[in-house]
């Protein structure tokens, strides 16, 4: 036995030699400060206090990769301006159960500042990774029973420090990289799927035989081969609470933005591009109780979330670098690791039984956690292809138990810059499955299946004028498939190991339902196809200008029959008389006054209805509309609200449920082939399906077109049940199946 100690010993000191010679060639970082002031005190009344100032705390890493660094960081991984720690021990009271000292700990820092780029990065990594091999080296396991470990559990106390409280000021975190564009190429299979008959099949060759590949060519310039960005990380404000004693956690933010910056070519200025704003957030955790294993609340304000493709692809390089490093870290370090195991075998601690280790889970996991959701003015856009803008927008989020049901005021979801849904309140619930329910199908019980109610008010869908809801999903699904071949394709060049592990390990898992059964109630419902700006300002102003035009001819036309004297009781005959009476004039100039009097009415009436006509413009209630002709020569066409849709239909009080279909994508199939024996003949393949059977309830119903005063249609008490599916055919010939 004292030999296999003494050999132990000979390789932890060998492997400490090890470690620290690595350390120096991974690793040369040194640490300067500009002041410190400690003072400690320790009084029988007050306990222990220590406090501790630092000024300008600098960590300068030693390295060659510092070309990589775009701006003048001189290898200065962490700066901190000023930092304080307060340490306070009490000592246990006199009325209370304890029996040990209370201490709390206070940390204040400002000025924080990291700028790093991934060889620091790596280093930090082989850093992190050796210090485990370390401890792992001089620390044996200790050996317990598990009678003793639930015994000190149950009697052991809290130790240490009970109170906790980190407060970070002005923090920011900058990462620098480069992302390689090169031309690469990655095998492109296709899945599609036949039904019952043929099943889910793989499409790996070409009509000629060779294999389906997929070439991804870089459109940048020869010279051009590398894009420089910058990631970082700015926090105003950051606070952190731990208390021991009451098993709570408390963390506060103020102003966290995660801002990209990309270098353009040709001398343009650098684009800017917020992923993450949040104005206030909060968040508190504490201990629930018997049954609620704990109770956490989320409180944040004003959140912004964007995505777009560039900052994804060069964050995905970086991250799958990472990963290949990690990796060849952990082959290199388990050889001496599986050493160290093989040396250290007759002191390993005993296993839990997995009778005691079964009965801990079930405990946990009946003990659920609530989290409660306080959420105001969420807004999340993106880019997801050329020319394609989504976002959307939602007032106020709140739950007082997530996993039950959240309430949304104010959402609206937008395509290119034009509405598509509008709602005033939406409250999503979930009803678990329990597993008493008489369901044949034990797979989606053994699933987190749940059943979902949307009970929606006020929901206004609209399809704007021109909008290519066609080109919008084409070219989404093809961005999509764009990012998965291209992350493909990077990760077989960056991380090889990880295709050749992952494709012994991978095993095909059957696919679990989320839902399978769906009900949506809305109060009041308007759907409706907006009208072309152009067309409905013509005809709501040609309708105006014909009323004021017809109204005006009447007028002429009585003022025409006064001049032309041919009633004898008309007012012009009066007119004409006591005009004759007042001049005394010859007869010879009598018509003159009549006639200048008779234009100035002329004049007076062409006025007025001018005027009756911008009134009646101004009196038009004007349309927002959806937002799709915000600029462009139709922009100036205001409709009203009468004239904004073509067609809308209105529906109150809406019941629709959802639920899925016996088969899953079988079972799709074989309806599409009951429905259409073009498919049933030809055996069609597949390669997307949606579908379900629905049940359709509504109190009202009616349809309009335009500013009609009637109805097309209009009904009450409707009723609907049937099966809906749809399904997109495969756009290629299928050949070279395997199944």
């Amino acid at each position: 036995m004292s030999k296999w100690l003494m050999i132990s010993r000979i390789m932890t000191l060998q492997s400490c030699i090890n470690i620290l010679i690595s350390l120096c060639l991974y690793w040369i970082m040194q640490c300067l400060f500009q002041s410190a002031n400690v003072s400690a005190s320790k009084m029988i009344d007050q306990g222990t206090q220590l406090h501790a100032k630092l000024g300008d705390l600098k960590f300068i890493v030693s390295g060659k990769h510092q070309q990589s660094m775009k701006e003048n960081a001189s290898g200065t991984l962490l700066h901190i301006s000023h930092s304080t720690l307060d340490l306070e021990q009490m000592g246990p009271g006199k009325d209370s159960d304890e029996d040990h000292a209370k201490t709390s700990i206070s940390v204040n820092i400002s000025g924080i500042r990291m700028h790093f780029c991934f060889y620091y990065l790596e280093s930090l990594c082989a850093t992190a990774m050796s210090y485990k091999v370390f401890l792992k080296s001089i620390l044996p396991p200790k050996k317990r029973s598990v009678q003793e470990n639930a015994s000190q559990k149950s009697t052991k106390k809290a130790k240490g420090a009970q109170l906790l409280k980190i407060n970070v000021a002005q923090c920011s975190i900058v990462y620098d990289g480069d992302m390689r564009l090169e031309d690469m190429s990655i095998a492109d299979p296709k899945r599609v799927n036949f039904g019952s008959q043929g099943g889910r099949v793989v499409i790996i060759n070409e009509d000629n035989g060779s294999p389906r590949m997929a070439y991804v060519n870089s459109t940048s310039l020869p010279d051009h081969k590398n894009v420089h960005f910058s990631t970082s990380l700015e926090i105003y404000q950051f606070g952190v609470s731990l208390n021991k004693a009451k098993h709570s956690m408390q963390v506060e933010l103020e102003n966290f933005r995660l801002i990209h910056k990309e270098d353009q070519l040709d001398n343009k200025p650098v684009e800017e591009t917020k992923l993450f704003d949040v104005r206030k957030a909060k968040f508190v955790q504490r201990s629930g109780g018997l049954d609620i294993a704990a109770c956490s609340l989320i409180n944040v304000t004003d959140i912004a979330v964007r995505w777009e493709p560039d900052p994804y692809l060069e964050l995905l390089e970086v991250a799958t670098r990472l990963k290949s490093v990690l990796h060849r870290m952990k082959l290199q370090n388990s050889v001496t690791e599986v050493k160290d195991e093989t040396l250290n075998v007759d002191i390993l601690s005993k296993k839990e039984s997995p009778t005691d280790h079964g009965q801990q889970e079930k405990v946990q996991k009946k003990r659920e956690s609530v989290i409660a959701i306080d959420l105001e003015s969420l807004k999340i856009s993106g880019e997801f292809a050329d020319g394609v803008e989504a976002m959307i927008t939602v007032g106020y989020i709140f739950s007082e138990n997530a996993k039950i049901g959240v309430l949304v005021e104010g959402i609206s979801v937008s395509f290119c810059d034009a509405w598509i849904l509008k709602s005033s309140r939406m409250q999503l619930s979930r009803i678990p499955v329990s597993v008493s329910d008489s369901n044949s199908d034990k797979k989606l019980q053994s699933a987190a299946a749940c059943d979902w109610v949307i009970q929606c008010r006020d929901v206004n869908i609209c399809l704007p004028f021109r909008l290519q809801l066609r080109a919008i999903d084409d070219a989404v699904e093809d961005t999509l498939r764009a990012f998965k071949l291209i992350s493909a394709a990077k990760t077989s060049v960056l991380f090889p190991e990880k295709k050749s592990s992952t494709t012994s390990s991978k095993k095909s898992k059957p696919k679990s339902m989320a839902f399978r059964y769906v009900r949506i109630i809305v109060r009041d419902l308007i759907a409706e196809i907006e009208e072309e700006p152009m067309q409905g300002w013509l005809d709501e102003h040609m309708t105006l200008m014909k009323n004021i035009f017809y109204e005006s001819t009447v007028r002429l036309n009585l003022l025409d029959e006064l001049s032309s004297g041919k009633n004898k009781d008309s007012p012009k005959a009066k007119l004409d008389t006591s005009s004759e009476k007042n001049s005394g004039g010859p007869d010879a100039d009598a018509d003159v006054p009549g006639t200048h009097s008779i234009e100035k009415l002329r004049e007076e009436i062409y006025r007025q209805a001018f005027q009756s006509y911008y009134q009646a413009c101004q009196k038009l209630p004007v349309s927002e509309g959806s937002g799709a002709c915000s600029s462009g020569f139709q922009s100036g066409f205001k409709m009203s609200t009468r004239r904004a849709s073509v067609m809308s239909v209105c529906a109150k009080d809406v019941d629709v449920s959802l639920s899925k279909i016996d088969g899953g994508d079988e079972g799709m199939i074989s309806f599409i082939k009951s429905v259409d024996p073009v498919c049933a003949k030809d055996d069609i393949p597949f390669s997307r399906l949606y579908g379900s059977n629905f049940s359709l309830k509504t109190k009202s119903l009616s349809a309009y077109l335009r500013d009609y005063t009637f109805p097309l249609f209009s009904g009450s008490n409707g009723k609907c049940d049937g099966r809906l599916v749809l399904a997109q055919q495969v756009s290629i010939p299928c050949r070279s199946l395997i199944k």
